[in-house]
């Protein structure tokens, strides 16, 4: 009754843009199944009119992406300009590092173990505010208040079931 990882990724792609979004950055891990649903999700996306600002490949085999999560929303960028102004300057700079500004959303292809350890680091980089969308694999299903605390603010699909007192089902 579910639909496939990648028709996830291209439904995804249909309310996100119904939504309003145009601007996408995609998270994905280095896998076949990662890089197929990457595909299904920018083919759809571009059909529809949207751009794909950045993408960004993650090792699902490591616990810190911070290096990933700065590539995705050009923080490395801010980092290179503040380097380089220091060599220029014989002052102590203050830095804060920036992100992108440009981005309407953050598509994050991740299951439920990598998406506890991704959205975190996003928000340290100073992202919390773009809305993060991910397959409903980013949830396992079993409720954990404490595990799933890192999952806070991910928007996912689900489809929950209704069952009725006639015997009869429908979903919402």
């Amino acid at each position: 009754f579910s639909l496939s990882p990648e028709g996830e990724a291209r439904n995804i792609a249909q309310k996100t843009f119904a939504a309003g979004h145009r601007i996408a950055a995609v998270l994905y891990p280095k896998t076949d199944w990662g890089q197929r649903q990457l595909d299904a999700f920018t083919t759809h996306w571009k059909a529809l009119g949207g751009t794909i600002a950045e993408s960004a490949v993650y090792e699902p085999e490591r616990a810190d992406q911070s290096q990933t999560i700065k590539l995705l929303l050009n923080i490395d960028e801010s980092e290179a300009r503040h380097r380089s102004l220091s060599r220029l300057s014989e002052k102590k700079l203050e830095f804060a590092p920036k992100r992108r500004e440009d981005l309407d959303f953050i598509f994050m292809i991740a299951r439920a173990q990598h998406g506890r350890l991704l959205k975190p680091q996003i928000n340290f980089h100073n992202a919390q505010n773009i809305p993060v969308y991910a397959i409903s694999q980013v949830f396992t299903g079993k409720t954990d208040a404490i595990k799933d605390h890192d999952l806070d603010g991910i928007i996912f699909s689900d489809i929950p079931w209704l069952l009725q007192p006639s015997g009869t089902n429908r979903y919402i």
